[in-house]
């Protein structure tokens, strides 16, 4: 008991880390409080933030917590969630769950892909020059895409007296050019954390009406959403989000990743993936650090887990697939040398039958030709 005493009382326990005092730690769940020391724990292959809930293995001893590992809880199988809440609609929309697996069959017949940018700045010229390329090219296939989905920011320059004017503009050129190349797939507009329209908290209004208003007259198949928004395609979930993530997380992170993966350079893709799908929000940081606007702050949710997340950061691209999300990173557009993303729903659909063994003898040999097709394919502007 003695040793005991002086060692401290091995603990596991599950709680949220807060800063409640400067430079001092408290892990607190719905029953109580306990400071923690973290100095020296390791935690891996995630990203520690304040309001993380996190798995602590420690010793006890002083009234103080001394955490030795810690471990961020793996996100729920979204196929355990669908048995546990068979027939709930946690997404959101007019949506019949018992359609669900029609749907999902009728997507492998449909061939179309969503062609996905981040940082369209409309007021360079290069970028427009770029955009008249891809329009081009994807307007000549058949069939065209579902969706173009476009987000912020949409000028080079931040928010100023100007922009709105040069907007304007913007978006009644881009209308001309799109009723030029009689472009018929859908355009969402998801703005971006320096665009006009709302100030920076969570969830961020649409572009205003001032600006929207001449080309969704114009183009009556575009949509101006919210940031982050939801799409939903047959029945594969989307959530699209633009934020510079990648030097967010950094900024606020309490203990760096000492996994394996951290000694790769790109695993800051993979770590940010994993903190939000596994903390089950966009917005894994204080409130102090990121407001949100409490009354939408389910539109932040990420549980169940999405079938698609996609993430507009200026830092590179990437195309993760972790705990059965796909994460898409389609990078800036213009400093990433004009690379896009493009999703194809139907070859997830299929890749997803073939991971559950939904396969019959005659369609096998059809499968394993389509095996390696890869959902999503990372290109660039020519």
């Amino acid at each position: 008991e003695d040793e005991d005493e002086d060692d401290g009382i091995p603990v596991l326990t599950l709680g949220m880390i807060s800063q409640l005092q400067l430079d001092k730690f408290y892990l607190e769940d719905l029953d109580g409080i306990v400071e923690i020391n973290i100095d020296n724990a390791t935690f891996h292959d995630a990203l520690l933030t304040e309001t993380s809930i996190v798995l602590v293995e420690g010793k006890y001893r002083g009234g103080v917590l001394y955490a030795e590992k810690l471990i961020s809880p793996t996100a729920e199988v979204r196929a355990q969630t669908d048995a546990a809440f068979a027939g709930i609609n946690f997404f959101g929309g007019n949506f019949q769950e018992e359609k669900k697996e029609v749907l999902a069959e009728a997507e492998k017949d449909d061939d179309g892909m969503f062609v996905i940018l981040s940082d369209v700045w409309l007021d360079r010229t290069e970028v427009f020059s770029k955009l008249r390329t891809l329009l081009e090219g994807y307007s000549s296939m058949d069939p065209q895409p579902i969706a173009y989905i476009f987000m912020g920011n949409f000028t080079s320059q931040p928010h100023g007296s100007a922009t709105t004017r040069i907007l304007q503009e913007s978006f009644n050129k881009l209308a001309d050019l799109i009723g030029e190349l009689q472009v018929t797939s859908r355009f969402v507009f998801v703005p971006g954390p320096l665009d006009p329209g709302s100030p920076s908290v969570l969830p961020r209004h649409s572009l205003p009406l001032t600006v929207t208003r001449r080309f969704k007259n114009r183009v009556p198949h575009a949509i101006f959403t919210t940031n982050p928004c939801r799409i939903r395609f047959g029945a594969q979930e989307m959530v699209v989000y633009r934020e510079d993530l990648a030097s967010k997380l950094r900024r606020n992170c309490l203990l760096s990743p000492s996994g394996e993966k951290s000694s790769n350079p790109d695993s800051i893709d993979y770590h940010i993936s994993k903190t939000l799908i596994d903390q089950g929000t966009l917005s894994p940081l204080a409130l102090h650090t990121q407001p949100v606007i409490w009354a939408h702050a389910q539109s932040l949710n990420l549980y169940p887990v999405p079938d698609i997340l996609i993430l507009g950061d200026k830092g590179g691209s990437f195309n993760i697939n972790y705990n059965g999300c796909v994460c898409i990173n389609p990078g800036s557009f213009f400093i990433s040398d004009f690379g896009f993303s493009c999703y194809y729903p139907s070859r997830q659909r299929r890749k997803l039958d073939m991971e559950a063994g939904d396969r019959s003898m005659e369609h096998q040999e059809e499968n394993d030709e389509e095996e390696d097709i890869e959902p999503v394919e990372m290109c660039s502007v020519p």
